[in-house]
């Protein structure tokens, strides 16, 4: 399925290549190449694009500017670490990897920059769906379509963001004020994806027993596939 979603073998192959591109460069061929990428507008970063959503009593705001207020970033390094992260959210949302964020570390020459992209992706969507109203209301009283199936895509890539700028904080990069603002978010996403599995699994076997009365073809192993299929797959517990 992952190799049908629009993006995935373009980032995945530029991605092959330009890991191939760095292991094997010399330090000319690399000014040169980071000349070409600073000279062109469109090969610009902006990071911190969470600040417009924030909540004021954050303590996870990005602090680093880049001195013109844009937190604008230019260079190699910056590209690839952004292919890693579209990669890694490809994986999270339409695969089941147990570690999508880390599979694409590869030699971590960009390592600093990757870290800085996870951890503005772990603030980006969670406060997205936190100032969603829309959000909430589908997680209160659930809906068989297409939309909170979205919602649940959604949350399951916050859920990934958050994991993955903990495991990649290498230990110093959040104070106990921040991992435990981190922790809350992921505690509360986790409670509202359990909340949602049930709500699924009710749905299911009311479907299930609403067709067998009148129609009789809704088979029974049918049914405990479509469950089978919720709990290992989108509506899965992140570990």
């Amino acid at each position: 399925m992952i190799h049908r979603v629009v993006g995935y073998s373009e980032y995945a192959n530029a991605l092959h290549y330009l890991d191939k591109l760095a292991a094997e460069m010399t330090e000319e061929e690399f000014s040169a190449i980071e000349e070409i990428i600073q000279s062109e507008p469109e090969f610009k970063i902006f990071t911190n694009l969470s600040r417009k959503i924030q909540p004021p009593n954050t303590v996870l705001a990005e602090t680093q500017d880049t001195g013109d207020g844009t937190y604008g970033r230019h260079g190699f390094r910056w590209l690839t670490a952004l292919a890693r992260v579209e990669v890694a959210a490809i994986l999270t949302s339409y695969s089941l990897h147990p570690d999508p964020f880390g599979v694409v570390v590869s030699s971590g020459y960009d390592l600093e920059e990757y870290r800085n992209l996870i951890q503005e992706g772990a603030r980006t969507h969670v406060w997205s769906l936190t100032n969603d109203r829309m959000f909430r209301q589908r997680m209160e009283r659930f809906r068989p379509d297409a939309l909170t199936l979205t919602y649940l895509r959604r949350m399951n890539l916050a859920t990934a963001f958050i994991r993955a700028a903990g495991r990649m904080s290498m230990g110093n990069d959040y104070s106990a004020l921040q991992i435990a603002e981190l922790k809350g978010y992921l505690d509360e996403l986790n409670a509202i994806r359990a909340g949602l599995r049930l709500a699924i699994q009710i749905h299911l076997s009311e479907s299930h027993a609403s067709n067998t009365r009148t129609t009789r073809t809704f088979r029974g192993d049918m049914h405990t596939k479509l469950l089978q299929m919720c709990n290992e797959g989108i509506c899965r517990e992140f570990r």
